[in-house]
């Protein structure tokens, strides 16, 4: 299949060429929920700095998916404006992405120099 056509939901892309197009239509991801779309997007951000196959521990990636997540968060307090429980979540999310930023900092500046980059931090 070309690569101008959205990914699959569920893992079906295997199965993409046997699908009929009402089929592959159904199981696009942009028909998915709200919770699929972010699982893709966080997994997609993550492979973006992972330093092999399967890598979610290192600082890079590691802010990567608290980026997503802080963005999911705000997401939710645009609409739940009196969450204040969320709002501390948040607040959280901000110290441990800064904490590893700080560390990524000292450790490896041209990785953390990519990271702020890409993510488009003001830092």
């Amino acid at each position: 299949m070309a690569n101008d056509t959205p990914p699959l939901r569920f893992h079906f892309t295997n199965l993409e060429k046997e699908m009929s197009p009402k089929l592959r239509q159904m199981f696009q991801l942009t028909n998915g929920s709200t919770s699929e779309l972010a699982k893709a997007q966080k997994g997609s951000a993550m492979k973006l700095f992972e330093m092999r196959p399967g890598d979610t521990g290192s600082s890079a990636v590691q802010i990567m998916a608290l980026t997503s997540r802080i963005q999911q968060v705000q997401n939710h307090l645009s609409t739940h404006r009196k969450d204040y429980s969320g709002k501390r979540g948040l607040d959280a999310l901000y110290v441990k992405r800064r904490k590893l930023l700080d560390y990524l900092e000292v450790k490896d500046f041209e990785t953390y120099s990519t990271v702020v980059k890409s993510l488009g931090l003001v830092r």
